[in-house]
């Protein structure tokens, strides 16, 4: 299969070939097109495709590697792989850190409350 549009107009100025590779490889993955599991073309297929040279097209594939979307076996060929789970940015753990205190003092305030009330219903005072 061979693709009408030219790599060097979808990649738009100042974009590197390898990144706008990379770029449409990865949009293929969320589309649906490569799932989990599938093989990715060959390095031949994808210097056709994209009319690159060889280091441009491994270029690219390393950086589906660096991102955790492919890994390359040697022989085999380069296989979509699960996405990894992102890392929560710190003001997130920060912040789910703060509520879990609040809510360990929020339960503090209540058990003193019933044991308020409780004092109070059986005529003990305060």
């Amino acid at each position: 299969m061979s693709y009408p549009w030219c790599m060097t107009q979808r990649a738009g100025a100042g974009q590197a070939k390898y990144k706008a590779i990379a770029d449409d490889l990865r949009a293929r993955m969320t589309s649906g097109e490569y799932q989990v599991g599938d093989m990715l073309p060959t390095q031949d297929e994808l210097m056709k495709r994209y009319s690159a040279a060889l280091g441009t097209v491994r270029e690219a594939l390393g950086e589906l590697r660096e991102a955790g979307l492919a890994e390359t076996h040697q022989g085999v060929g380069t296989v979509v792989v699960e996405p990894p789970v992102p890392e929560p940015a710190p003001q997130y753990t920060a912040l789910m850190q703060q509520i879990t205190e609040l809510a360990a003092e929020v339960r503090r305030l209540n058990e003193r409350m019933d044991a308020h009330d409780r004092r109070v219903a059986d005529g003990s005072g305060q």
